[in-house]
């Protein structure tokens, strides 16, 4: 299947990866991180082989002999029998490929050929075993005998894979996994090479992505549906389950102001418990990562898949009764962090709301880290339990709910992948870090809120592994954070 053109370097995470999914100088994750990162099913596996006309093992297992010219009168010559004696030399398989092993933050060089199916993938040329490190949930994954790696379309990683169809390359990049699928790694490619520039295969940890300028396809001056604004009830915010982080959407920054009626009619159709809602490709490609992003029932009750016919498909997770009932839940937990935020309050006031909420009511779930299950915002609104993900894409979430402008932000701290928020107030820009607050005081204060990248730093963050945005990535030093620390209001 064709990947969306949503993402214009898919980050270090769909988050799920997970994250990671803004920009000057903008990458296409997420990743994204992604994000980016609900899942995006996978290309076919394989190619069919051809048949061969000379001496040798077909791809079915087979023996072929080669035959000689032929005579006028030898179309119906039986074949020749060896004689007594005579000794036939034993068909060879042909030798198997060598394997390479190596380890990994997600930045490759590899050697091999691109081809395509129903997408672009690659070939390696030795079959690979990969362990690549997933920062944002700070696993080692291990992939063996990698013999096909699915490529991303041109409108996320910006390269034309067309000319390059059946020829020796090589390919450098970094490996991804997408919405929460941690069994198959997509290869994002940052260049490609004709013929084997490299020799063999390998990792390569300080490979950087190239730099360019996406295109912006949202119009600001069109208004948003009315059913995206934020919502209020007695003087105070309540969900809106068709809200996008925003308001200088990410989503529609890629996508274009025409999603925003395609999302509302996807939502309509999980809360009906419908199974296909018709749409662009375009849009269809996109939207299993958005409503992984924004839509906290994504994972837990239902799945979306681009269907290749038009649109995309619901697969559902629970009974329509059961949907119904943990939906009405869900909302009715975010609601109780969203009470104490008003309309009239300041950003930086209803910002701050929002996170002691949040942050007074978690805890880490270390199991959740170790299995990387249960780990969708559902969990930190519904069972107060998560990781640095789940409690960066939830504050997001909530920042979107009281029309905070928002988006996620991804890094290590170490060796350990960390996940947190990147928070406009009052135009400037600062990161908030829910999951460092949870270890001070219980996250009753507000020690890692309205800080600046000198003060990530501190903290043991390490700046060059940093990227902030959900759909369109860009490094820390292009984000724009603000270089004073907020001031913070005493709200206890």
């Amino acid at each position: 299947m064709s990947l969306s053109s949503f993402s214009k370097y898919f980050c270090v995470a769909e988050r799920t990866v997970i994250m990671i999914r803004r920009i000057r100088s903008r990458v296409s994750l997420l990743l994204l991180w992604a994000v980016i990162f609900t899942v995006l099913s996978g290309c076919s596996l394989g190619r069919g082989g051809t048949d061969t006309t000379t001496a040798g093992t077909k791809p079915d297992g087979t023996v072929t002999s080669a035959a000689g010219p032929k005579t006028p009168d030898d179309s119906t010559a039986a074949p020749d029998v060896p004689s007594t004696g005579d000794t036939v030399s034993p068909v060879t398989s042909a030798p198997e490929p060598e394997h390479i092993s190596f380890s990994t933050t997600e930045g490759v060089v590899l050697v091999g050929r691109i081809e395509k199916d129903d997408c672009f993938y690659f070939v390696p040329d030795q079959v690979l075993d990969i362990e690549c490190t997933e920062l944002l949930i700070d696993t080692v994954l291990k992939f063996s005998n990698i013999t096909r790696l699915d490529m991303f379309d041109t409108d996320i990683d910006g390269i034309d894979k067309t000319p390059y169809i059946g020829k020796q390359v090589t390919v450098g990049g970094i490996l991804r996994t997408i919405r929460g699928n941690f069994e198959k790694p997509y290869l994002h490619a940052y260049f490609i090479e004709n013929g084997n520039t490299a020799g063999k295969s390998h990792a390569e940890p300080d490979i950087t992505p190239p730099v360019t300028e996406p295109e912006t396809k949202y119009d600001p001056s069109v208004p948003l549906p009315s059913k995206m604004m934020p919502r209020t009830e007695n003087g105070h915010y309540v969900y809106n389950p068709y809200r996008l982080t925003g308001p200088a959407t990410e989503a529609l920054e890629s996508l274009g102001n025409g999603f925003a009626d395609v999302y509302i009619e996807v939502v309509d159709a999980v809360l009906g418990y419908k199974n296909f809602v018709a749409c662009d490709d375009d849009y269809a490609m996109m939207l299993p990562t958005v409503l992984n992003y924004e839509f906290p029932l994504y994972g837990v009750t239902f799945e979306c898949e681009y269907s290749g016919n038009g649109g995309v498909s619901l697969k559902y997770l629970v009974s329509r009764i059961e949907q119904e009932k943990l939906a009405a839940e869900l909302f009715e937990c975010i609601n109780g962090y969203l009470k104490s935020a008003k309309p009239g309050q300041s950003e930086q006031m209803k910002a701050e709301i929002v996170y002691h909420a949040l942050c007074t009511a978690v805890s880490y779930d270390k199991v959740a880290a170790e299995t990387r299950k249960n780990i969708e915002p559902y969990y930190a609104y519904v069972k107060k339990t998560g990781i640095c993900v789940t409690f960066a894409a939830a504050y997001s979430q909530l920042l979107t709910q009281v029309g905070i402008e928002n988006t996620e932000a991804s890094g290590s701290v170490g060796d350990e992948g960390h996940a947190w928020n990147l928070v406009t107030i009052n135009g400037e820009k600062y990161f908030c870090d829910p999951t460092f607050e949870l270890d001070w005081k219980n996250g009753s204060a507000f020690v890692y809120f309205g800080q600046t990248l000198s003060d990530r730093v501190s903290n043991g963050i390490v700046p060059e592994s940093c990227s902030v945005g959900k759909y369109m990535i860009t490094s820390v030093a292009d984000a724009g954070v603000s270089e004073h620390a907020l001031q913070i209001i005493s709200i206890q």
